[in-house]
């Protein structure tokens, strides 16, 4: 599994670099999904790198760690 944090993804600057950060993980160990928990954003983006297909799920924190528990 692989996660980044930040407070907020509004600024394109910060979103750009939170997802440049989690496709490197994704890249390196071999995984097709990620995390980026924040604040309260929530959205997938689905992101196409070098023609593999990544899903990033943006998650508030309070949300992934309640469906952690349930997991």
């Amino acid at each position: 599994m692989a996660i980044q944090v930040c407070q907020s993804i509004a600024h394109e600057d910060t979103k750009q670099r939170e997802i440049d950060g989690l496709l490197d993980a994704l890249e390196t160990y071999h995984l097709n999904h990620g995390f980026i928990l924040t604040e309260s954003e929530e959205k997938i983006e689905m992101i196409t790198k070098n023609k593999k297909h990544y899903a990033i799920r943006i998650i508030p924190i309070w949300k992934w760690l309640l469906e952690a528990i349930k997991n």
